[in-house]
């Protein structure tokens, strides 16, 4: 009777743990966007333009992972758009494949142990373009230049709360992430692109290895309703090489969201690397001879529709 018993008993409990709902400690969002711009003009327009055909999308996908003092995040962010102005040919005017990953370990409130890996290349070749839309040199192409910064640090998250109704309705945040000791590789196989992102005694290898100091900020704040500022900024300079020289890539985003599936975008990016050429031009546009490094900046207005899942 008693052996009955302890076995009927067992099977109760059994029974309760198969219906006991798991925990799941990942939480994902999804968010695309597609834009479409064309502007045309008659053959007797008095003001000046150009027909022009503009289309482009962006897709983001993260990963999350908290379990106690743990966490992990998972990015990943593609971006490609095409241009078409006159009789010219289809041109590529935006194009970006970034993935990134981050492993952390909290040790107070606000600071946590991190260790991130991440990379960036493009999807597609890339050519620059004279004046009259003609092709001419190649610029890029996938995975080539590929940039990958691989390194461990401190992070500090500011402004988020860790209490999850606070969070809810708070949905401002910045984190700070340094590491003394980051590896920085550039690899550029092909000679000619070699040529353009790699200093000359790394150009044989097709590719060159850095040890310097990473500083990244990401910050998001809500501006007002239905409007929100999301930025990037990634500082990096090399320990034997020109120490305190910055590899500078910064990049905003201003979304307006008018409805559930309609939103405006204003977007700029700036980037500037020391070993990233171009060719030097005078006041007419036309090459001296000479190269050097420059500030490259693009910005864009964008109205389009935009699904999250």
């Amino acid at each position: 009777m008693v052996c009955l018993h302890a076995a009927t008993g067992y099977s109760q409990e059994a029974a309760q743990d198969t219906t006991e709902e798991k925990k799941s400690y990942w939480s994902y969002s999804n968010i695309g966007n597609l834009y479409l711009a064309q502007i045309a003009y008659s053959d007797y327009w008095k003001g000046s333009g150009y027909n022009n055909i503009n289309v482009w999308g962006d897709f983001d996908w993260k990963a999350k992972y908290k379990k106690e003092k743990s966490n992990f995040t998972y990015n990943f962010n593609v971006q490609y758009g095409l241009m078409k102005r006159d009789e010219q040919e289809w041109t590529k005017n935006r194009d970006k494949l970034e993935m990134s990953g981050n492993y952390s370990q909290q040790f107070s409130n606000k600071m946590f142990l991190s260790a991130l890996i991440s990379m960036r290349t493009f999807l597609s070749n890339s050519y620059k373009f004279n004046k009259q839309g003609m092709k001419q040199h190649l610029n890029g192409r996938f995975f080539s230049p590929l940039t990958i910064d691989i390194g461990s640090g401190l992070n500090l998250k500011t402004l988020e709360s860790n209490d999850p109704e606070k969070k809810k309705k708070n949905t401002n945040k910045l984190d700070i992430y340094y590491t003394p000791i980051n590896s920085k590789i550039t690899i550029a196989p092909d000679s000619i692109l070699a040529a353009q992102y790699l200093p000359e005694k790394f150009r044989a290898k097709g590719y060159r290895m850095e040890l310097g100091s990473l500083i990244k900020v990401v910050g998001k704040f809500q501006l007002m309703k239905n409007v929100t500022l999301t930025s990037k900024a990634d500082f990096f300079t090399n320990h034997l090489d020109d120490f305190g020289n910055f590899d500078v890539n910064l990049e905003s985003q201003i979304r307006m969201k008018v409805n559930k599936s309609i939103s405006v975008n204003i977007l700029g990016n700036l980037v500037y690397d020391e070993d990233i050429l171009f060719d030097i031009l005078d006041e007419d546009g036309e090459p001296t001879g000479h190269k050097g490094p420059r500030t490259q900046f693009s910005e864009s207005i964008n109205v389009g529709i935009t699904h999250s899942f």
